[in-house]
C-alpha cells in the first residue's frame, strides 16, 4: 500500500454522505478517476466489489 490511499474492508455509512463523488469500481479507469478527483479537491469515495483492485 502506499501512503495515498486507505483500505477498508468495511465503511461507515457516513463516509458516504460525507463524499461528494462516489467512484464505483477500483479498476485502472476508477482509479484514476478517484486519483485525478482528489487532486482536483473532491471529497471522493472510490469503493470495490471484491477485495482486490484491478477489474
Amino acid at each position: 500500500k502506499n501512503d495515498h490511499t486507505k483500505s477498508k474492508d468495511v465503511f461507515d455509512s457516513k463516509d458516504i454522505t460525507q463524499a461528494q463523488v462516489l467512484v464505483t469500481g477500483a479498476d485502472i479507469s476508477g482509479l484514476e478517476a478517484v486519483r485525478f478527483l482528489i487532486q482536483d479537491g473532491a471529497q471522493t469515495l472510490g469503493v470495490e466489489a471484491r477485495n482486490r483492485t484491478g477489474g
